[in-house]
């Protein structure tokens, strides 16, 4: 599994050794010890959470799915990626898989975003995601299913959606940094498996995020 820089800053060598050496701060032995035992608990959840997305996924791949959502050009990569927000909660958990034009997952991730107060808001921010994700991976030709369908029929048809302005603006922005893409609405039984990552960032409280290669083990 590697990592963005950045990514688990909250890890107990890292607290530790940057409070020594820029605020003289030194931990007691059983401080560091409880914090490997919390961090070692959020490990072993993670691996049940990846687990049951692998079953998960193996599940809805025996459904009859649009080809046009899983089957991509050779050359090019399928990107899906999906969302949790609800209202009254600011905190929300995005993911996103990348499969190769044969369905195999190359990587996936999750991130945590705070401060999120609309819907909409929700939506852009993990679009901008993605798109920002795919260009630091070298993604040129990229297929994007998700479950944002408002989002989608707005970049395609910009006049019938005035509302979505500055959102449409905002994603076709990073959408000129890719070779070529496309846009497809999935329903929420062809993302499921990302959907299930993005909700474990509430329902199980896992809010680092990461970068992973290769399937989900």
């Amino acid at each position: 599994m590697w990592k963005f820089p950045g990514a688990g800053r909250g890890s107990c060598g890292t607290c530790g050794r940057n409070g020594f050496l820029f605020e003289g701060k030194a931990y007691a032995g059983e401080d560091i010890i409880k914090k490997a035992k919390e961090e070692s608990s959020s490990w072993f959840l993670a691996q049940q959470i990846q687990n049951q997305m692998e079953h998960t996924e193996a599940r809805v791949s025996t459904r009859e799915l649009p080809s046009s959502h899983h089957e991509v050009p050779e050359g090019w990569f399928l990107c899906e990626f999906d969302f949790d927000w609800n209202i009254g909660c600011d905190t929300m958990g995005g993911a996103w898989v990348v499969k190769n034009n044969i369905g195999i997952i190359l990587e996936h991730s999750r991130r945590a975003f705070s401060g999120v107060k609309s819907r909409n808001e929700a939506k852009l921010q993990v679009w901008l995601w993605v798109l920002e994700s795919m260009q630091s991976m070298k993604k040129r030709k990229v297929r994007f299913v998700s479950t944002c369908g408002d989002f989608v029929e707005a970049i395609e048809r910009p006049h019938l959606w005035s509302a979505l302005h500055y959102e449409v603006s905002e994603i076709k922005k990073e959408l000129h940094a890719f070779k070529a893409w496309e846009l497809r609405i999935g329903s929420w039984e062809s993302v499921r498996s990302v959907s299930f990552i993005a909700q474990s960032v509430k329902s199980l409280g896992l809010t680092q995020s990461y970068v992973a290669a290769g399937h989900p083990r």
